[in-house]
């Protein structure tokens, strides 16, 4: 296990009073006040199935932004979930929860080097407190990967008609624009379009990604 590796594993509590304990505080950053937290998900989310549940209710209402698009369910959620906490994975799962540790959402960071990660999968309920948004998220949750792995950047790749992909370019300050094509594997549930040098007929969709220096950059 690599030092990334280890100090990742830290987080992946196999309690929930101890994930809560060690949440990440979400902060208005105008009133410089607590409005939620992040909670590190570990073991502990196989006892909530109601959680679970959840997940695979946003997977399923929103396969359009995904780049594997496949109905979700129990068994392959479970597979998705055991694949963050994996000690060995240097990826890292959060809970969004509002100030009554209450679900509202959730947040993923994948492929976490000594220099840079993904922001993966990310959803807010409708129904969230209005001040709690995606900007207000990230913010918190890269000034936590600052502190505590020393990133320098994030990345994030986005279909290009995902409507996240004009909401993060015009908040924060963008320090590389990648584009690259699609190319579509099908499989039994499915299919998976994978990033590509070349174009492919059977998907018309391109792929973006944006780069960001940390801290983050707000240009508004």
């Amino acid at each position: 296990m690599n030092i990334v590796n280890y100090t990742l594993s830290k987080f992946k509590f196999n309690q929930i009073e101890m994930a809560l304990e060690n949440g990440i505080a979400i902060i208005d950053s105008k009133n410089q006040v607590k409005i939620g937290s992040l909670i590190p998900v570990g073991d502990w989310i196989f006892k909530r199935d109601v959680l679970i549940e959840k997940i695979i209710e946003w997977r399923n209402s929103n396969l359009g932004c995904h780049f594997s698009q496949f109905p979700a369910n129990k068994e392959n959620a479970r597979m998705y979930l055991e694949g963050k906490i994996n000690p060995n994975s240097p990826s890292l799962l959060f809970l969004i929860y509002d100030l009554t540790n209450g679900y509202i959402g959730h947040i993923a960071v994948e492929n976490i080097r000594e220099s840079n990660a993904e922001v993966g999968n990310f959803f807010i309920q409708s129904d969230a407190p209005a001040e709690i948004n995606f900007l207000q998220v990230l913010e918190s949750l890269t000034c936590w990967l600052v502190s505590e792995l020393s990133l320098k950047s994030i990345y994030m790749w986005f279909l290009d008609d995902n409507p996240n992909l004009d909401l993060f370019s015009g908040k924060f300050k963008v320090t590389n624009i990648e584009r690259s094509f699609l190319t579509r594997r099908n499989f039994a549930i499915g299919f998976q379009l994978l990033l590509s040098k070349l174009a492919d007929p059977q998907s018309s969709k391109t792929a973006v990604k944006l780069e960001l220096s940390l801290p983050l950059i707000s240009i508004n």
